[in-house]
């Protein structure tokens, strides 16, 4: 019983030890190799003191097998092997140990230049979407212009820290910490942001004419009220990002506020205790003939007229 397990322990801790070995052979002064190898290394590390428990272990049923003069040629073998790749596990551990720490401080200056030369592109990016007299921030640049730019500008930066991380991941492999990121997250966020109150822009306008063109029989005030809750959400957000009177946000601001003071009389107007005589009144202060077989669109109701709108409320808040 002992004996099978010298052999088989000892057997399995041999092919270990020369698997450790083989790995930490493959010494390269590639970056991104040396990293893997550092890592390797440090896992090995790790792993060093359970391999030398299991090592005393099996040299200690070695003894209990000589005593009990228990003794074959393989037995010996084994014994003899285990301690000749011990020894040259050590050497190979020591001799990574000693690669790493010559390799390292030039190492990682290059990851420091690399990524400092990344930030730095990234700056440049984000100062070009910014300035003021910009397309990026005149409120008269065309959406289908601005919205492919401003998209290459996200993915660009989004690359950049992705690239960014990846050195900051060799960095840590090698000297178990992270590089600080906060610059290039910095960036990202208001990137992000320059981004999104375009495209927020583009899809309020468009959401608001598709609004507009529907028959108002079939709008659904209750979708329209939760799209505006989510627009004001997305502003409220972009507003503690951008810089302070944003022409692009005010625009954006703007035209959520054009829209959402119609949304509770388009709800008002919805309801089922809204009458005929109530329609008569509503195209009356619209100057409009009244006719029941007649498609009202939401456009009719949206009137930019304030003393109509105002009428408006009052009839459909008159349920009589």
């Amino acid at each position: 019983m002992v004996q099978s397990e010298f052999d088989e322990r000892g057997a399995r801790l041999i092919e270990e030890t020369q698997n450790k070995h083989q790995m930490l052979k493959a010494q390269k002064a590639e970056v991104s190799s040396f990293a893997e190898y550092a890592k390797t290394l440090n896992s090995v590390k790790l792993n060093t003191e359970e391999l030398l428990t299991e090592k005393e272990y099996i040299k200690s049923l070695y003894g209990i097998l000589q005593k009990l003069k228990i003794d074959n040629p393989l037995m010996a073998e084994i014994d003899k092997r285990l301690q000749l790749q011990w020894e040259l596990y050590l050497m190979v551990l020591h001799d990574g140990e000693t690669f790493i720490n010559k390799e390292a401080p030039a190492m990682l200056q290059g990851l420091d230049e690399q990524i400092k030369t990344l930030e730095i592109e990234a700056e440049l990016i984000l100062r070009k979407i910014s300035q003021a007299d910009s397309p990026y921030c005149n409120p008269n640049t065309d959406h289908k212009c601005i919205i492919p730019l401003v998209e290459d500008a996200k993915k660009k930066i989004s690359e950049l820290k992705e690239t960014m991380t990846m050195y900051s991941d060799w960095k840590f492999s090698i000297t178990n910490n992270y590089h600080n990121l906060q610059k290039i997250q910095v960036v990202q966020t208001k990137v992000d942001a320059r981004h999104d109150v375009w495209a927020t822009l583009q899809t309020v306008s468009g959401t608001v004419q598709t609004w507009q063109d529907t028959k108002f029989s079939e709008f659904d005030t209750i979708s329209a009220s939760a799209q505006i809750q989510m627009w004001l959400q997305t502003a409220d957000y972009l507003r503690s990002v951008l810089p302070e009177r944003d022409r692009i946000l005010t625009n954006l601001d703007i035209k959520i506020d054009n829209v959402s003071k119609f949304v509770p009389l388009l709800v008002q107007l919805s309801s089922e205790s809204v009458k005929s005589h109530h329609w008569q009144e509503i195209h009356i202060c619209m100057s409009e003939m009244y006719d029941s077989k007649q498609q009202l669109y939401v456009s009719h109701l949206m009137t930019s007229n304030s003393s109509k709108t105002k009428t408006l409320y009052l009839v459909s808040a008159d349920k009589r």
